[in-house]
Formats: structure tokens, C-alpha cells, sequence
């Protein structure tokens, strides 16, 4: 076959360069919003791909794509994650589930290998799709909060984080917080370049930190505080006097400091116990009953004992006087009302009795109905209300409750477990498929008290990497996921830099690498700050 003259084909290189800055700009604009349109993007750029391979071989350099992905050792690490996971097949029983679990993270096979093939963009190209994303991230919150607001009627319960797929964003809030953050993150760094913008990106960050606030994202907002003000700081130190380098560190350790007196002060007042005396506990009722005083459960309802004067009778028939919702009904978040009358009686500091019952306000026993289980629930909101929930999940756990259904227990339940598996096979972990058969296993042989919809995996990619793969494995994803950036001086650019911290801090609390969504951000961010920009000075500390 003759080649042809590259100057025939420009055309053809100039459509696959638009194709391939097309399914980037898709990427980075479907990421916050919905995992259909992120497959598209990655359909656009596997295209691009395959158009610019057939150019190669028609100007008789076939396996210039093929030199270009050897010759570059952090693509062959990133690949080598999927790699891992073809190997863990070799001693998998269930080889259906595996290969289906490698349809889930084709996204680490086909973007570092599309990304190395085709030509690296321009730094100036990458901060324009780097808009892109900021813009995606602030369109998906303000859609999020227009159901909040109720300009759009759709139907959530109770729980703020459903807003971020109730309406056009149909994104997890976990998903969405990791993106918020890497967004803030590339704003503060755009406001320092751009004096004449800062306006605009600080107003971008301002309003990302307020929806983490709403949708109560503990773990957005510490990760939005910690890093934002770490690389305030880094910008202040490079580029300031020592005044001002001083000023600037006083005043982010004042921010660090009151966030941790905050969170002191909620868990505080959450364990800010009444004293009792077991020997002086009253036996009955002003009206007769006997009390029921259980002094070994110590599950506590802002500062009082949940389990101390119960009179269940009395809270029956006086409950039931006052209220057209059942005592031994659901309330209306779908629990057990009789318990959720307990724990709002307990919080107010009354008796469960009759005389506690009367005197609830109306208003009170509408919180009841509602499914509010807490007046320290009422008027608050943004972290305390988020705080004081998981020292509940926490304090039931501890005093031996069913940990389902509750997001911070359930995550200690999965680590148990994992952690039991992990345990059993700590050199080379279970393979790639049995994983799901392993935790069925396991959460019978521990005794688990979780129902079986809410047994889950562990919500930990660590671990998780550790039960398919053994001590070998983990190894190896550490390996993986540090040494391509280490190899490439990525650490000194602040952008990629924000990206790792937030994927590594994701991988305690999530298995990020497990869903699409999850393994198409980690595979897509690593390919395109490592591979597809073409960084004009990879030695300097700015965004440049």
C-alpha cells in the first residue's frame, strides 16, 4: 500500500482534533450531571481514536499509536490497574461477575489508551474545558437546589442529598461533592492568575460551599475547607511578603481551629449527659404504671438516657388522644413512630408517660408525625444537624442496634466485615469475581444484624483492593495510582494535586472504582492531567 502525503489528510486530522476536543469538552460536562452523557463522551474520544489510527495507516506509520502508548511509562501504569483485574480471574469462581465487573472499569483500559494515542492539547485548550467543568458542576448544583427551593415539584423524602438526582442532575451527592470541590479548587487558582475575573471565580466558590452546607456534606466541606485553604496558603507563601505570609497562615490555622471547636462543641453537647442516680429511679407514674428503666442501654437523645421512665401504655392511649397517625404506626419518614415519640420525649427531657405526651405543643406532636425524633432536629440544619445524626447512628450501634439504613453505622458494619474477609485471604484476596460472594459468606458467618438489602460491599476502595487482591494487590493499586503522577512531577501542579487528594480521601469512604461513574472520574482525570495536556513547564508551582 503507498502512503499518502500527510497534506492530503490534514482535513481528515483536523476533524479527529475537533472530535477529540468534543469528547473531552462532553466529559468534563456530563461528569456532574448524569453517567449516560459520559458515555457518550467516552464513544466521541474511542472514535476520534480510531478515525486518527486509520490516518496512521494510511500514511504507512500504523503503529505510531502503538510506540506512543509503550514508550510512555505512566499510561502502561495506569493500565496496569485494569491489568490487575484481568489476573484476578485466574483464581475467581464466579468468572460471570468478573467479567462483567471489567465491563464496569473499561474506563481504565480505553482512556489512558485513547488519551497517550491521540495528541496532547494545548494548556491554553485545557483551561477552556477546565470552564467547561466549573460551569457543568455550578449548572448541576443550581438544578439540584431548585428542587430544594420546590421551583420544581418532584417528589424526595426527607433526606436533602436526594436534590442531586431528583431533577435533571441525576448524580450521587458523594459524586457530586468530589466534583464541587475539585471545581472550588481550580477556581482559587484562577482567581489568583486573573485579577480581573477573581470576582466571578470567588463568587463560583462561594456558592459551591454553601450547597455542600445545604446537602449537609460532611465530607465535601472538610475537604473543601482543608484543601482551599491549603493552597490559599501555598499561593500567599510564593507570591507574598513575610507579613503577609504570616497574616494568611494566622488566619487559615483561626478557620481550622473554630471548624474543629465546632465539631467539639456539637459532640459535646451530644454527650452532655444528665446524672442518675439508679437507686433513686422512680418505679411508677403519677397515674399508676409502672416505669421501664433500662440502664444497659445507654443510647442517649440530647444529653438524657432514651430508655429511662417508659411507661408504654400510658404513651399509647395518650398518644393516640392527640394524633391520628398510629402508636404502633409508621411515622412520616417510614419508622417506627412509637420510637420516634421516645426519642423526641427524651430530647425535650419528659417523661414517657402520659403527662410527657400532654405536654407536647401541637407543634410538637406534628414534628412526631413527621418522623423529626429530636427538638435539637427543629430550626437546625447544614453540619449540627448532620453531626448530631451520625452520633445517634453511632450511640445505637454501640448499645447494640441494627446499624441498617444509617449511613455512617453501615459504613463501620461493611468495614467489619471486609475487614473479616480480608482476614481469610490476605495474600492474593478472593479474585476478581467472588467479591460479592465473599461478603454473602461473610455477613453470615459474623452474625451481622444488617437486613440483606442493606448488606452491602465495604465503602472502602482500599479494602476493597485488599479482599479481591490480597496485601499484593493493594500493593500494586498504591503503586498505580501514586507512581504515574511521581514519574511526571504532576505533584507541582496544584490542579492535579487537588484531583489525587480528593480521589484518595474518596477511596476511605467509597468503593470509587466499583460504579462507572466512579471509574470513568478516576480513569479520566489521571488520563487527562497525565497524559492528554501538554504542559508547557512541568517544574513550576502554577497552573501554567
Amino acid at each position: 500500500m503507498i502512503p499518502i502525503p500527510a497534506t492530503r489528510l490534514l482535513p481528515w486530522r483536523q476533524f479527529t482534533r475537533v472530535a477529540q476536543l468534543t469528547g473531552l469538552g462532553a466529559m468534563l460536562a456530563f461528569l456532574p450531571v448524569f453517567n449516560v452523557g459520559m458515555s457518550l463522551a467516552g464513544f466521541v474520544l474511542a472514535g476520534a481514536w480510531l478515525v486518527d489510527l486509520v490516518l496512521d495507516v494510511l500514511e504507512g506509520t500504523p503503529w505510531r499509536k502503538f510506540q506512543r502508548f509503550v514508550s510512555n511509562k505512566a499510561a502502561l501504569v495506569l493500565v496496569s490497574l485494569f491489568v490487575l483485574h484481568v489476573l484476578g480471574l485466574l483464581w475467581t469462581q464466579d468468572f460471570d461477575y468478573g467479567l462483567k465487573d471489567l465491563r464496569v472499569k473499561l474506563p481504565l483500559l480505553f482512556l489512558p489508551i485513547v488519551l497517550a494515542g491521540l495528541e496532547a492539547i494545548s494548556e491554553r485548550w485545557f483551561h477552556r474545558l477546565m470552564h467547561v467543568f466549573l460551569v457543568a458542576v455550578v449548572f448541576s448544583t443550581f438544578t439540584s437546589m431548585w428542587v430544594h427551593w420546590g421551583w420544581v415539584d418532584r417528589p424526595i423524602g426527607e433526606d436533602v442529598r436526594e436534590i442531586t438526582h431528583a431533577y435533571i442532575a441525576r448524580i450521587s451527592h458523594i459524586r457530586l461533592s468530589l466534583l464541587a470541590v475539585l471545581a472550588m479548587a481550580y477556581a482559587t487558582f484562577q482567581a489568583s492568575r486573573h485579577a480581573r475575573r477573581a470576582v466571578g471565580y470567588v463568587v463560583a466558590v462561594g456558592w459551591l460551599l454553601a450547597f455542600l452546607w445545604t446537602i449537609e456534606s460532611v465530607t465535601g466541606m472538610g475537604l473543601a475547607l482543608l484543601l482551599l485553604g491549603f493552597f490559599m496558603l501555598r499561593l500567599v507563601w510564593t507570591n507574598a511578603g513575610k507579613t503577609v505570609r504570616r497574616l494568611a497562615l494566622a488566619g487559615l490555622l483561626v478557620i481550622w481551629a473554630g471548624s474543629l471547636v465546632y465539631v467539639g462543641t456539637v459532640v459535646r453537647d451530644y454527650f452532655d449527659v444528665e446524672a442518675i442516680d439508679p437507686n433513686a429511679l422512680e418505679e411508677k407514674t403519677p397515674r399508676g404504671e409502672a416505669y421501664f428503666h433500662d440502664l444497659e442501654n445507654q443510647q442517649l437523645e440530647n444529653g438524657h438516657y432514651v430508655w429511662t421512665y417508659v411507661a408504654w401504655g400510658e404513651l399509647a392511649s395518650s398518644w393516640n388522644a392527640r394524633s391520628t397517625f398510629d402508636f404502633n404506626g409508621a411515622d412520616g419518614r417510614g419508622q417506627q413512630l412509637k420510637f420516634t415519640l421516645i426519642r423526641f420525649l427524651t430530647s425535650k427531657g419528659l417523661r414517657k408517660d402520659a403527662d410527657g405526651v400532654q405536654a407536647l405543643s401541637a407543634e410538637d406532636v406534628q414534628c412526631v408525625e413527621k418522623g423529626i425524633a429530636s427538638i435539637a432536629e427543629v430550626g437546625a440544619g447544614g453540619f449540627r444537624s448532620r453531626i448530631n445524626k451520625s452520633l445517634l447512628e453511632v450511640d445505637i450501634y454501640r448499645n447494640g442496634g441494627n446499624p441498617g439504613g444509617n449511613s455512617v453505622t453501615q459504613r463501620l458494619e461493611f468495614w467489619r466485615v471486609g475487614a473479616h474477609i480480608f482476614a481469610e485471604h490476605p495474600l492474593v484476596g478472593v479474585g476478581t469475581g467472588d467479591v460479592p460472594a465473599a461478603f454473602e459468606q461473610a455477613y453470615q458467618d459474623t452474625g451481622s444484624t444488617l437486613k440483606i438489602e442493606h448488606q452491602l460491599r465495604t465503602h472502602n476502595q482500599y479494602l476493597t483492593m485488599g479482599i479481591a487482591f490480597g496485601v499484593l494487590g493493594v500493593l500494586w493499586f498504591l503503586v498505580a495510582f501514586v507512581w504515574p503522577g511521581r514519574m511526571q512531577g504532576a505533584f507541582k501542579r496544584p490542579i492535579y494535586l487537588a484531583f489525587f487528594l480528593v480521589a484518595a480521601l474518596s477511596f476511605f469512604t467509597e468503593d470509587t472504582l466499583e460504579t462507572q461513574a466512579g471509574a470513568t472520574f478516576y480513569a479520566f482525570f489521571q488520563s487527562f492531567l497525565l497524559l492528554g495536556v501538554r504542559w508547557r513547564d512541568q517544574r513550576t508551582d502554577s497552573l501554567r
